[in-house]
């Protein structure tokens, strides 16, 4: 089905469930197909469309919007996005001056220049800054623990070491985090203004050793609340995906759930590893290719997760999912 039938059938319809955003998600999805398709004009006429039907907005698509608006000088929908990242945390640094003087008066530059720092401060006020420093701080451990056990000569040393120092540690990481989630949500994008941080503890505990990750019940007591995090749009799907990945990637059975980050996927293995990816609202592999396709043709950016540099290599030879 052309994306173009795909586009009107969505605006004859409601977005069924925004109070779900996995179905946010998968209209993200169905825009990308659009632009792969070279279908510019109107993946920037669903994404106004989808932003109106939400109360809160990922910054990343956000952003590409708003480079999208630039890239085909559509000056009205620019000015209006342009002014909406800067007030959803995004610097007018991020954006190339060039584009911005290309399209805009002087004297529009200049008030944006001007508005650029209050608009940011507003963007800080809206934020759970205590939660924030907390969230940072557990992050600030985790991170002076996994330099410990980088230091350890040898692999045998470092088990050692995650077994009887880091495990622990992220016991006590993971309790502090399920204490967050309860009391003000899940700590993400939306809440803190960060996206890493949190993702990256709970990483952290999934890429133990692989006796550890088997018996674990923290992350299987954790999860269903990350997906219900994910449900009211407090997490990402790529957070979600690394998270579940790292856990995947130390145990390679069928007890986890693959996505094709840390470790690629196999012809074998991608049909599998996509579904997986839809269940959460995360683009298909070969999508995510193409955009980079896209990327170096267009030199738009679309923020892919940098854990893979380019296109995602699909093996040839059989792998675990």
């Amino acid at each position: 089905m052309s994306t173009l039938i795909l586009s009107l059938i969505f605006s004859l319809y409601p977005y069924s469930d925004t109070s779900d955003y996995r179905n946010y998600h998968q209209q993200i999805i169905h825009i990308e197909e659009m632009i792969v398709d070279e279908q510019y004009d109107l993946a920037l006429d669903e994404y106004v469309k989808l932003f109106d039907q939400y109360d809160y907005i990922f910054k990343r698509d956000l952003k590409i919007a708003t480079d999208l608006s630039l890239f085909l000088k559509r000056k009205e929908q620019a000015v209006q996005l342009v002014t909406e990242c800067l007030s959803k945390g995004w610097e007018l640094k991020s954006f190339q001056k060039d584009k911005l003087k290309d399209l805009f008066s002087a004297e529009e530059y200049s008030n944006l220049k001007q508005q650029a720092p209050q608009l940011h401060h507003q963007y800080i006020s809206s934020l759970d800054i205590d939660t924030r420093k907390t969230v940072h701080g557990l992050f600030k451990k985790d991170q002076r623990k996994a330099f410990r056990a980088f230091l350890k000569w040898g692999d045998k040393a470092q088990e050692k070491f995650m077994d009887s120092i880091f495990a622990p540690h992220s016991e006590l990481q993971m309790k502090t985090m399920k204490q967050v989630i309860l009391s003000k949500g899940y700590p993400g994008e939306q809440l803190i203004g960060n996206n890493y941080w949190g993702s990256t503890v709970i990483s952290h505990h999934n890429s133990l050793t692989y006796d550890y990750v088997k018996r674990d019940t923290l992350f299987p007591d954790l999860k269903p609340y990350l997906y219900e995090s994910l449900r009211k749009g407090q997490i990402s799907p790529y957070e979600m995906a690394l998270i579940e990945d790292w856990k995947n990637a130390v145990l390679r059975d069928s007890s986890s759930i693959a996505f094709g980050y840390v470790n690629p996927p196999s012809k074998q293995t991608l049909q599998q590893i996509n579904k997986n990816r839809k269940a959460i609202g995360l683009r298909s592999i070969e999508l995510r290719n193409k955009l980079v396709g896209i990327e170096k043709k267009t030199g738009l950016k679309f923020y892919l997760p940098n854990w893979t540099k380019g296109e995602i290599p699909i093996l040839e030879e059989k792998g675990e999912v």
